[in-house]
């Protein structure tokens, strides 16, 4: 079961190409010359090709991430590994599981500063201390809770399936959703600003 991944550095894609692909190349090749039954490998569902139109996608839609960034770039480069992988190895029994955001209480504010960076303060972080939520039209993430994921990886282990896995619950998040649960006011933030500050934070 293959879970380990590298975010950080976001500016130094030399980094994390040679640990998150190159990494996982290698643990590929060793499960097909151990000749490990089967291989569980965390797949994203960043590495879909974006869908125009918000509309649910399946299994089966292209898988060429995005390129303007390192994290659905790498994942996209190793499903494309793994077709030719499978081809290979046949008698390994593959599964890609394409879960999105996931999250629990206790890593809530390692998560925070991973994802969200300076753009949102520790002490601001508490429901009744935010006034507003920034809404970025057709911005929109799946997301579920660790325990919901850490049981669909250990069925993958146990039962006899193969290909890939959405994991995600339903509806998506996106800033109105956050705006109505934490009782604060949603404001317009045009696409171009959100890129800047995530810039930003990439740097950082």
């Amino acid at each position: 079961m293959h879970l380990a991944w590298l975010f950080q550095p976001t500016h130094r894609p030399d980094i994390t190409w040679n640990n998150n692909v190159m990494g996982a190349i290698h643990l590929f090749e060793t499960v097909a010359d151990e000749r490990v039954p089967a291989l569980v490998y965390a797949s994203s569902v960043a590495a879909y090709s974006p869908e125009p139109t918000n509309l649910e996608v399946t299994e089966d839609w292209p898988t060429h991430g995005w390129p303007g960034a390192a994290y659905p770039l790498e994942k996209a480069y190793l499903e494309r590994l793994l077709d030719g992988y499978e081809q290979r190895h046949p008698d390994v029994r593959v599964v890609r599981m394409r879960p999105g955001f996931i999250l629990k209480r206790e890593s809530a504010t390692a998560q925070r500063r991973l994802f969200i960076g300076p753009l949102l303060p520790g002490r601001l972080a508490r429901g009744t201390v935010i006034p507003a939520v920034p809404v970025v039209e057709g911005l929109r993430a799946q997301i579920l809770h660790s325990s919901d994921a850490a049981e669909a990886y250990v069925q993958a282990v146990l039962r006899p399936v193969r290909g890939a896995f959405n994991h995600a619950a339903a509806p998506p998040v996106d800033g109105h959703f956050l705006a109505e649960l934490l009782g604060a006011r949603h404001i317009p933030v045009p696409r171009a600003m959100l890129r800047g500050a995530l810039g930003s934070v990439a740097r950082a």
